[in-house]
């Protein structure tokens, strides 16, 4: 079943007089359950893409559906509200905040939907329990290296139990046998059901995915 779809997406940001057109017409497909990476050199409008498929942002022209719903039907109170249900976000630089644990870092995001206190830390558990870090709940930030620090933010991406994993080059800052490891975490949540669409311009990480949408200068150049 088709979970997105973009149909015709142009996003055009003014800058003075000068018109720029970041997205050039793009359409595809994602269907639920997929593990889809969008791969793209810097400037190639993959970070803009993902932002309207996250609704961090809108398109200029063009329809996009999520779930069967155009997105342009929503107020901005509604984008929040789906943002916050459907979707979980893992960006290359973790996000995370000084002076909360591990534990509590991905409670957050339940503490905002009004999750009771007691479910928040059983939620938040048995999300650091899948990805492997049951003994570092109560570290700081500090005290934990980089392939670690992106963990947490993985579990506080999927503590809400979203439909779908927006992940913006979640390797960048990792070395290549780190980036691995959280590339295998990706594919582990794949397989428990969850939709995953990851940015990267590196063709090896691209390859995790069961499928890349290749794209330059803000259109389609190939989807395998």
């Amino acid at each position: 079943m088709t979970l997105i779809k973009f149909e015709n997406i142009i996003k055009t940001y003014h800058l003075g007089d000068q018109k720029i057109e970041v997205l050039r017409g793009m359409s595809f497909k994602i269907e639920r359950g997929e593990f889809v990476s969008i791969m793209g050199q810097s400037g190639s409008g993959k970070s803009t893409l993902m932002n309207i498929v996250g609704l961090l942002d809108i398109p200029t022209d063009g329809k996009y559906s999520l779930d069967d719903e155009s997105v342009e039907n929503f107020n901005e109170t509604q984008l929040t509200e789906i943002r916050r249900r459907k979707i979980g976000f893992v960006f290359q630089q973790y996000n995370l905040l000084a002076r909360m644990n591990t534990l509590e870092q991905v409670m957050l995001p339940l503490k905002y939907q009004g999750v009771p206190k007691k479910e928040r830390q059983a939620r938040a558990e048995e999300a650091l329990r899948i990805v492997g870090l049951s003994d570092r709940m109560f570290n700081r930030p500090n005290e934990l290296s980089g392939g670690q620090q992106q963990r947490v933010s993985i579990a506080r991406a999927i503590v809400t139990n979203p439909e779908i994993i927006l992940a913006d080059e979640p390797t960048g800052a990792l070395d290549s046998h780190t980036g691995k490891e959280i590339m295998e975490l990706f594919l582990n949540l794949n397989r428990q059901g969850r939709t995953i669409v990851l940015i990267t311009h590196e063709r090896e990480i691209a390859d995790y995915a069961q499928r890349i949408i290749h794209i330059a200068d803000g259109k389609i150049i190939e989807n395998l």
